[in-house]
């Protein structure tokens, strides 16, 4: 598979930091912790225990991306997580939501960039277009197939989304067609990044997708 050399300026890591500077978006390793403590609030504690379970976890596999990658200062995690909760547990996974997000999605994501990006030209690629260095996990409606999703979007993120009907269903496929998918639109054209604390002031539709 070839992929195209030609990236859009906003994946570029230059069009990355434009964007950041024009709309407050918090990129790299920061991005895990800009309001991560108004979006713990919003979950119920038995939610925000397995979650915090599960944090090391995520902080294992995302530097396991980001040396993948080799990307400097570090890789962050944006998750949805309120709605990602309530997907769990309509796919019958109640309270195991940072067991599924953080140590099933990102672990299968991870292991797929490391596959990948032993090629350096499937890495350079790769790095040029996730110019953000922050994974976008969320729920999405018109994902049509029960695996999960993986494209990196037009503002640098890689995002993973699935059906809220099918959260653990095939996750050893994330990330699968980014080989393939490299130099295509992105299936949803808009920013996957929502500015930091942007929902911890509460609000509007990002009130329950928040930085963790």
């Amino acid at each position: 598979t070839t992929c195209d050399v030609s990236v859009s300026s906003m994946g570029t890591a230059a069009g990355a930091a434009a964007g950041a500077a024009a709309g407050g978006v918090v990129h790299g390793a920061e991005a895990t912790r800009a309001t991560e403590a108004a979006f713990m609030a919003k979950l119920a504690l038995k939610q925000r225990k397995e979650v915090k379970a599960h944090e090391a976890k995520r902080d294992a596999n995302l530097a396991r991306i980001g040396k993948a990658l080799r990307v400097d200062g570090g890789v962050g995690c944006q998750a949805h997580l309120v709605e990602l909760a309530a997907a769990c547990k309509q796919s019958g996974y109640a309270d195991r939501c940072g067991e599924i997000c953080y140590a099933s999605w990102l672990d299968a994501l991870a292991a797929r960039l490391e596959a990948d990006c032993g090629d350096d030209m499937v890495r350079d690629e790769y790095a040029a277009r996730f110019g953000a260095r922050v994974v976008v996990l969320r729920v999405a409606d018109d994902v049509k197939t029960y695996n999960a999703r993986t494209y990196f979007s037009v503002d640098g993120a890689l995002v993973v989304e699935a059906r809220p009907d099918s959260m653990w269903s095939n996750v050893s496929s994330i990330g699968k067609e980014l080989l393939e998918s490299c130099g295509a639109e992105p299936p949803n054209a808009e920013p996957a990044l929502m500015a930091g604390g942007s929902g911890a002031a509460g609000g509007g539709a990002d009130s329950t997708a928040m930085t963790v």
